[in-house]
């Protein structure tokens, strides 16, 4: 499989749920796409103003394909990931998150050609953010990082990313 069918195939999963941007920018950083998901989820009786709860759930997800990737790149998005990311895209400037707030994940797909290297893995399976806000009760926010081998038809994942990397997998064998 070449990259460019591997990345076509994956936008179109995400194109039924998200909102995609092709050759996105952040911070210092280029991207192939970003994709956003925003949904709402509540339970009201009889009307829709007598709510009795609403959870209020984000993902941001960043594609990057590249020749090579190594543990400066996974590193790079992870600084990335705390001093823009999840500050200005996810909190948006805030202190804290809004009051129905339950969860953000901040996603980074990397699409590599060539070989991975162990210390790359490695790297990325150590890589990790989580924050809570207020204490818990407006939600949390967590980084999930997967990295797929085209050259090795390998999936790699942090642990944050086990089901993404398992539903990619199934991806990699069909095709």
């Amino acid at each position: 499989m070449k990259h460019n069918e591997l990345f076509e195939k994956l936008l179109n999963t995400y194109k039924e749920s998200y909102d995609i941007y092709t050759g996105y920018r952040v911070g210092d950083q280029e991207y192939d796409a970003y994709a956003f998901l925003d949904v709402t989820s509540s339970r009201y009786v009889l009307m829709k103003k007598a709510e009795l709860w609403r959870a209020d759930c984000y993902e941001h997800v960043f594609f990057k394909h590249a020749s090579q990737i190594t543990g400066k790149e996974i590193s790079a998005f992870s600084d990335l990931t705390k001093k823009e990311i999840e500050p200005k895209l996810v909190r948006k400037g805030e202190h804290t998150m809004p009051k129905d707030h339950m969860y953000s994940f901040i996603t980074g797909i990397f699409i590599c050609d060539g070989p991975v290297t162990g210390e790359t893995v490695d790297k990325l399976k150590r890589t990790g953010f989580y924050k809570n806000y207020s204490l818990s009760l407006r939600g949390y926010c967590q980084l999930r990082l997967a990295l797929i081998d085209i050259d090795g038809r390998k999936v790699f994942g942090n642990k944050a990313a086990r089901d993404m990397v398992r539903d990619m997998r199934k991806m990699l064998r069909s095709s």
